[in-house]
């Protein structure tokens, strides 16, 4: 837990470089060092996407020059919003610390219709994999 403590304090410590920013912080850690360290930049590139955490896994993957982070432990000041909750699957990072809960801050008006010409992009994606394996 002290460990824990000490990351998070830096995480913190992070969260705080820009005023305009929402205060999040993040830090990927490997085998006991920080690799990798980002707040948000929302606001200062005009891009939703440009979460801390999001950049912090792409700092991450260039450091240990892999897209997988498996023994990396990623620290938080705010639970990750489902974007980078799937950016973090998605990197395999084995454990995410987190300061504070999200509690649905963000409320999406968004709809999402699904199945449309399924067949013909579920048929790309299984030759793409079929191909991929074959290769092996």
């Amino acid at each position: 837990m002290m460990m824990y403590k000490k990351f998070m304090l830096r995480a913190i410590e992070i969260s705080l470089n820009d005023q305009n920013e929402v205060p999040v912080g993040c830090i990927v850690v490997h085998d006991g060092r920080i690799i990798s360290e980002a707040s948000n930049r929302v606001e200062k590139y005009n891009n939703s996407l440009l979460h801390a955490e999001m950049i912090a896994i792409y700092q991450a993957t260039r450091k240990l020059n892999s897209k997988f982070l498996t023994d990396c432990i990623m620290f938080c000041t705010m639970e990750p919003c489902d974007m980078c909750k799937a950016a973090i699957r998605l990197s395999r990072i084995k454990e995410v610390i987190f300061g504070v809960y999200q509690n649905d801050l963000i409320k999406s008006k968004c709809t999402f219709i699904g199945g449309i010409c399924e067949e013909k992009c579920k048929a790309n994606i299984n030759q793409f994999f079929l191909m991929r394996r074959n290769k092996i």
